[in-house]
């Protein structure tokens, strides 16, 4: 069964609270879409093409990549496969620090963004 963009993006919204981007794994993610759902999808390999759909969509509204929230459990990072993809995520920085200090603009970025009125259309 194909995921529902719409489902996983109202799932990321609701981790941005009152200024702040929270975040999850992608575990949480498969869980919190079965909770919607009652579909699940495996956490590995489930997620990347999707979660880039979104962020190639809110390139077009002038939106922060709401998927820089998704994580590696055991890494507190997004993965591999966030970096690069939609034209609003850079290229994957060269150095830990650099990549660090990226992220953590864009949550922040996440944050202060309003979404209450954002809708995938």
């Amino acid at each position: 069964m194909s995921i529902n963009i719409s489902t996983v993006f109202n799932i990321l919204k609701q981790e941005v609270k009152n200024g702040k981007a929270s975040v999850l794994t992608y575990s949480e993610l498969s869980q919190a879409y079965y909770d919607y759902t009652g579909v699940y999808h495996e956490p590995h390999g489930s997620w990347d093409a999707v979660l880039g759909k979104i962020n190639n969509w809110l390139y077009t509204k002038n939106a922060p990549p709401i998927s820089a929230i998704v994580i590696l459990k055991g890494k507190n990072e997004p993965g591999g496969g966030f970096w690069g993809c939609s034209p609003n995520v850079p290229n994957r920085p060269k150095t830990e620090e650099e990549k660090i200090i990226v992220w953590m603009k864009i949550l922040e970025d996440i944050g202060m963004y309003d979404w209450q009125n954002v809708t995938l259309s």
